[in-house]
């Protein structure tokens, strides 16, 4: 099961009014998430964790992210994962197979 809120439409012809390109480039990383009963993995743009270095329980959303799918969540639970455009989806713990996440997505202490 997955569920994907958008904020603009899949088909963007049946639009009414055009969708504003976006002009600020955005640092964002492939996250794939392979389900046990899907070919093919399903890709999000993710963007790299930004945690308060003044909060040791800050975390970044993506840490939070694998902190709670080894520890926390049950067969029956959902977990969420919010993309570049602010957009939430969410998984439900018993279809993910494996989750793919670039290294460059966690944050790094200088």
């Amino acid at each position: 099961m997955f569920c994907h809120f958008l904020f603009e439409p899949l088909y963007p012809e049946q639009q009414d009014e055009p969708v504003a390109e976006q002009e600020e480039e955005v640092d964002s990383h492939p996250v794939k998430i392979h389900f046990i009963n899907a070919t093919t993995p399903m890709v999000l743009q993710v963007e790299e964790d930004q945690s308060n270095p003044d909060d040791e329980d800050d975390w970044g959303a993506m840490e939070e992210f694998v902190f709670y799918a080894l520890n926390v969540v049950s067969q029956k639970e959902w977990l969420n994962i919010t993309d570049e455009d602010g957009e939430t989806a969410f998984f439900r713990g018993a279809d993910i197979a494996m989750v793919e996440i670039p290294l460059q997505i966690f944050s790094s202490e200088d």
